[in-house]
């Protein structure tokens, strides 16, 4: 049995018990040895034989048997698996990934597989900051269903009051960890969930002692899942009336209350706009079909309930339902909006439009010393026809310049004429 299973570790048959088919297989290759083999014998081997060193049933035996390796994957799952773990440990910096894939790759060179001959095929390419000793806590506390105490810098470099909460999960959101967690609110059973980054974060204390029951911590992940499906971001607001009214609404199978957001894109913008709205639910989305000659992927026929007009500039419409507070104070959703520059021109909620109007106004502010300074040169070129219309009278005639120093070359007398200013 110990020979059949080294040499054929994965020995099996489709639709045919393990124990079936490995008598079967015994009995073919006995090559005159032992060929008695049945279902029943395989299991009562299988039992006693291959139970590894130690564990037994009360009141067997406990000499003889054999601590061998169970073979799980084969080869190429296991190279499969090795990527993975390569990519969690350099790219995410995963620790305990590192173990494993060390273990793995060890693993695979004693069978000959040599690992550094092979090209990788899949990385990120945004910068990273690798877990530290305050993530290892965190995660831990995670682990434990633990309380922590933290202090939150803000982009000012002020720090927070100490706050209590509970940590839930770390997320890698566009290259940056951040922790998913739930503030302890007291007298209450669900908190208000939040991301902050953990580069903000100050670790005062982890509590020592057991953690709150798994019911509540799944339960909270499940309102965090919910809740973000419908925001399109990790901006879950910073009102717990108001998140909670919202999940519960969910929960309920009930529609909840949102806000629109009407923007019009011009047709180029319109082809990536259609990709960053797939992390947007379908149900509060609503598109247009795009006009002859454009095309930007497949669209659900329930999404298609508006027309693209005469607009020469913006002829796409798009509507999104979004929770108040996305459209009240979400910054991803700001920065995806703005980013776009004059592809896009928002036309309700009349808040966002007026913010929209304030940025655009800020950043051309940091431009007008400079259109002064153009638009002085302007007025001193066109002082320029006067000078050279009296130069014949003075001899000799120096061309002005606004950025670069007077050219010091005489052109020479020219009398009867105008100077001749190349």
């Amino acid at each position: 049995m110990l020979r059949h299973l080294l040499h054929h570790p994965f020995d099996r048959a489709d639709g045919v018990r393990v124990h079936n088919h490995l008598a079967r297989s015994l009995n073919q290759n006995a090559n005159g040895g032992y060929s008695g083999w049945s279902a029943r014998k395989v299991q009562t081997v299988i039992t006693q034989t291959l139970t590894p060193y130690g564990f037994r049933m009360p009141g067997s035996s406990g000499r003889g048997g054999y601590a061998i390796g169970a073979a799980l994957l084969s080869v190429p799952q296991l190279l499969e698996m090795w990527q993975l773990l390569e990519l969690h440990a350099n790219t995410l910096g995963f620790s305990s990934a590192c173990q494993i894939r060390t273990s793995i790759q060890d693993s695979l060179k004693r069978v000959g597989v040599e690992l550094e001959q092979r090209p990788v095929a899949r990385t990120l390419h945004w910068p990273y900051r690798t877990l530290g000793s305050t993530e290892a806590v965190l995660e831990a506390a995670i682990e434990r269903r633990q309380r922590v105490m933290i202090t939150l810098r803000s982009r000012s470099g002020e720090r927070s009051r100490p706050l209590q909460l509970w940590p839930l999960q770390l997320l890698l959101d566009r290259g940056c960890w951040l922790l998913l967690h739930e503030h302890d609110s007291i007298g209450q059973a669900e908190g208000l969930l939040a991301c902050a980054p953990l580069a903000s974060i100050h670790l005062i204390q982890s509590a020592a002692r057991a953690g709150r029951n798994l019911s509540m911590h799944q339960a909270a992940l499940e309102r965090f899942s919910l809740l973000q499906q419908h925001c399109g971001s990790l901006h879950l607001g910073s009102d717990l009336a108001e998140q909670l009214a919202f999940s519960r609404t969910i929960a309920a199978g009930e529609q909840p209350a949102h806000s629109t957001l009407r923007f019009r894109c011009s047709p180029q913008v319109m082809a990536v706009v259609r990709q960053e709205l797939e992390r947007f639910l379908p149900c509060n989305l609503r598109l247009s079909r795009p006009l002859p000659g454009h095309s930007w992927g497949r669209t659900e026929p329930k999404q298609v309930v508006m027309t693209s007009d005469g607009d020469a500039l913006h002829p796409y419409p798009v509507e999104l339902d979004l929770p108040e507070w996305v459209l009240r104070d979400d910054p991803e959703l700001r920065r995806w909006l703005f980013s776009l520059g004059a592809g896009i021109r928002i036309e309700s909620p009349a808040s966002l439009v007026e913010e929209q109007r304030r940025w655009l106004a800020a950043a051309l502010s940091v431009y007008e010393p400079m259109a002064e300074i153009s638009q002085k040169g302007e007025l001193f070129k066109s002082d320029e026809g006067s000078c050279e219309s009296g130069s014949s009278s003075q001899g000799a005639v120096r061309r002005k310049r606004v950025v670069k120093p007077p050219i010091s070359k005489a052109w020479g007398p020219v009398l009867g004429a105008t100077a001749n200013i190349p």
